[in-house]
């Protein structure tokens, strides 16, 4: 399944939820990208993730070219580097695309 993950920078609760379900189910990760936001107001990831990752809070999710089935745009990263970026500690190996 594909998710695009639109947060702002002023609501660090939403970074937070983003980081807390990111580390929940890291292994099921299969790809991320990353930030593809000006980082000033948004933050914007896409990902993908296995038929047995919990659901992404629908609040932090919006509609893009990637989860209507396009290319990943800005490059991939990791979940350890997503998390760091989100100012949580990151734990474990994550999965590169």
């Amino acid at each position: 399944m594909r998710h695009t993950v639109c947060l702002c920078v002023d609501a660090p609760d939403e970074a937070a939820a983003f980081a807390r379900w990111l580390e929940e189910n890291r292994e099921h990760v299969t790809r991320i990208g990353a930030n593809t936001g000006c980082g000033c107001c948004v933050l914007i990831y896409d990902l993908e993730v296995d038929e047995r990752a919990t659901p992404c809070p629908e609040e932090l999710c919006t509609a893009s070219a990637w989860s209507e089935g396009g290319e990943i745009e800005g490059g991939v990263s990791t979940v350890e580097a997503v998390v760091a970026e989100l100012g949580a500690e990151p734990s474990g190996v994550g999965h590169e695309g």
